[in-house]
């Protein structure tokens, strides 16, 4: 069944009450910024619009991606098997509430107010776990933490990060590795990255203006 314009407003205003501090950001979609990251709330819809899967996420302005990545994504889990959870649209009203309060509970980082450099990377670490997160061999979440100790201009820890990445990264099966190219010079680039907090800054602020997210409720990044 295609969505209309209209319910797929009703069921983003209905999620939004759950999530008083995101705005409408797209279709089916919610977000705030915090600093340099967005945080928001994905109504993903199966391919034929009969249910969709809500999904907390967190994206980095401080890597010129040019859209928004899901990262840390969260889907609704069910309580039993721990697996991604379908609301169907027909039963919506029936259960959308319940729903909201489970995965705002669940979040790995807070829905309201500030978030600190020290909370996403406690995310990170604890999204390593998490029931189908494709963290394991992803490179995604070690550029965009250096990027954020960049940002925040801890430099030295973001130096102590890189080691620690780097030491993980060695232990990757070589098939993986391949895809990095070479590793000394994944360390070269995200050292480059750590000697240039200005541009960082000013990479993601570009970002914010390419994904007009200019405009939405803004929280501080704590350093």
């Amino acid at each position: 069944m295609a969505l209309s314009t209209s319910i797929k407003k009703r069921l983003t205003e209905d999620w939004r009450s759950v999530f008083p501090q995101m705005v409408i950001y797209d279709s089916m979609w919610l977000m705030r910024r915090i600093g340099p990251l967005l945080q928001g709330v994905l109504l993903e819809k199966t391919q034929d619009g009969s249910c969709y899967c809500p999904t907390l996420h967190i994206h980095t302005f401080s890597r010129p991606l040019g859209y928004v990545a899901l990262n840390v994504a969260q889907p609704l889990l069910t309580v039993r098997t721990r697996a991604s959870e379908y609301i169907k649209v027909l039963h919506h009203d029936k259960h959308f509430s319940e729903g909201a309060k489970r995965l705002a509970a669940s979040s790995l980082l807070p829905i309201e107010g500030d978030i600190s450099l020290d909370e996403v990377m406690a995310a990170y670490r604890s999204f390593e776990t998490f029931p189908a997160s494709d963290a394991p061999f992803s490179i995604n979440y070690f550029e965009s933490a250096i990027s954020l100790h960049a940002w925040c201009g801890q430099i030295n820890r973001g130096k102590q990060a890189l080691e620690e990445y780097l030491e993980v990264i060695t232990q990757w099966p070589d098939r993986v590795i391949e895809r990095l190219g070479s590793v000394d010079k994944w360390r070269s680039d995200m050292l480059a990255v750590l000697a240039n907090p200005d541009a960082i800054r000013e990479t993601a602020e570009q970002q914010a203006t390419v994904l007009k997210a200019t405009t939405l409720p803004f929280s501080e990044f704590r350093r």
